[in-house]
């Protein structure tokens, strides 16, 4: 039998970290877990400060923002109405430091509009 969570508690079980309390438009998807690579994806709006709150509890370090559509696209777990990143001027780009679990965070400028993927391999 599998445990459905909620999204705000599977975010807090896998990192530790509170999710933001207020969120609008939340989207999550999961895969994987067992013997497959684990996978969870959460889109969400918030205020910025939640944002920087999350990059900072996560020990998150910007990276080039080189491929964001490809933390949409990963084709175990793609969300059911992805934002356009096209449209994310500005854009940054955050992960962990460990890649056996990994940590995507991509925001807009304004730091409101948020993707976090959440993994192991």
């Amino acid at each position: 039998m599998r445990i459905q969570w909620a999204p705000a508690d599977r975010f807090a079980l896998i990192t530790q970290v509170s999710f933001p309390a207020e969120v609008a438009k939340l989207e999550h998807v999961r895969a994987g877990g067992g013997f497959a690579d684990r996978v969870d994806v959460f889109y969400f709006e918030t205020r910025s400060s939640e944002t920087e709150r999350l990059i900072e509890e996560l020990g998150l370090n910007e990276v080039a923002p080189r491929e964001l559509e490809n933390i949409l696209n990963h084709p175990l777990a793609p969300l059911r109405d992805p934002p356009d990143l096209s449209e994310w001027k500005g854009a940054a780009r955050y992960a962990s430091p460990d890649r056996s679990n990994f940590i995507d965070l991509v925001t807009d400028a304004s730091r409101s509009r948020v993707i976090i993927r959440l993994g192991s391999i």
